[in-house]
């Protein structure tokens, strides 16, 4: 059953950088570029890094995992540059006012 969790208001996210949070079963990082907000599984697929612990960074609408430098679209998941095989886990994002809501299965 399809569930949304209040993570913040839009002014607690500081634009590029990834928050973590424990949504239901889901670890999930939370992130704010330019006007839009996007959701991610936190464990990158090819090594299971933690990718708000000091491993992974955004660059433009790209996520970044430097343990090995494995490149994720934020949008999608999709992985644009190995090693990893397998996308992330993507999330929806809604706003409700000025709060960030995300949506968990």
């Amino acid at each position: 059953m399809a569930e949304y969790h209040r993570v913040g208001t839009v002014a607690d996210f500081v634009p590029g950088v990834m928050k973590p949070f424990r949504l239901g079963n889901e670890d999930v990082a939370v992130v704010k570029v330019g006007d839009a907000f996007y959701a991610f599984s936190d464990f990158c697929t090819h090594e299971a890094i933690t990718l708000t612990a000091g491993y992974g960074h955004v660059a433009r609408d790209f996520v970044v995992c430097m343990m090995h430098s494995s490149v994720f679209k934020l949008e999608t998941g999709e992985v644009v540059a190995g090693p990893a095989q397998d996308a992330l886990r993507t999330y929806e994002v809604e706003l409700q006012g000025e709060d960030v809501l995300v949506k968990t299965v």
